[in-house]
């Protein structure tokens, strides 16, 4: 992962700028470090999670801007993958912004960057079928993945992840908020099974999402949230497909398309 990381900028891999690790015998861990952007003052980065959140209109990207974040982190994710690895946090929290050099009290939103690396694995590798226990955390996971896991952490399931971050960007409305909306009509007491949650977000996707970015862009969305590329992942041109699939269709001259 440190070798991975250190190509940072380069292959499409979208990761801060990795200067090393270091290993904490007693926490039985190892720590990575990483530096600054260039383009960057040195203070807390903005998340897209948090930038969505802010409700007021100075934190709404630019239709441009939407479109750029969304094909960058697809891009990212896939340069990742097509070096055998899984991310297994890909979620709005996970991409961050910095305060720009070049302008004073403003985020960079051109350059977004892919953190939360500490449940990366190699895809080959044994994966630990941990179960979480945070809802926000759950809305990002696949189906399959919540709850006691029921199958192996895949590149199927990043994608999913990444799903629901373009579904997030495309009608710039968080996954928890959706998700709020849609229990407040349920009978009390009801909460959505993981299945349900993934038809609510395709759901979403389909009625709501073409207004915003056009169909392209839709169907690169619902490409990862339905599980099109659930036989086809392992293949050794899936970074095509992918990059046909997903990544061409987030480009805005696509949008009509």
């Amino acid at each position: 992962l440190a070798s991975l990381l250190s190509s940072s900028g380069s292959h499409d891999l979208r990761t801060l700028p990795f200067k090393g690790y270091i290993n904490q015998e007693n926490q039985k861990r190892h720590a990575f470090i990483f530096e600054f952007p260039r383009i960057a003052h040195r203070a807390e980065p903005t998340s897209l999670c948090s930038l969505i959140d802010d409700e007021t209109l100075a934190s709404r990207l630019s239709l441009p801007s939407r479109f750029h974040v969304a094909q960058t982190v697809a891009r990212t994710i896939g340069a990742f993958h097509a070096d055998g690895w899984v991310h297994k946090s890909v979620r709005s929290q996970s991409i961050v912004f910095f305060q720009s050099l070049e302008l004073p009290h403003s985020l960079a939103v051109k350059s977004p960057y892919l953190v939360n690396f500490e449940y990366a694995r190699p895809e080959t590798a044994i994966t630990l079928f941990t179960s979480y226990h945070d809802l926000e955390r759950n809305l990002y996971c696949h189906p399959d993945r919540q709850g006691p896991p029921k199958t192996s952490f895949s590149k199927l399931h990043d994608l999913y992840g990444l799903g629901v971050v373009l579904l997030e960007i495309g009608i710039w409305q968080t996954v928890r908020s959706v998700y709020k909306q849609y229990c407040s009509r349920m009978k009390e007491g009801v909460t959505p099974s993981p299945r349900d949650i993934q038809k609510i977000l395709i759901d979403v996707a389909k009625k709501r999402l073409s207004h915003h970015m056009g169909p392209a862009y839709v169907s690169a969305v619902l490409a990862c949230l339905s599980g099109e590329f659930e036989d086809k992942t392992s293949r050794a041109d899936f970074p095509m497909i992918f990059q046909s699939k997903v990544v061409d269709r987030l480009d805005m001259k696509e949008a009509d398309k």
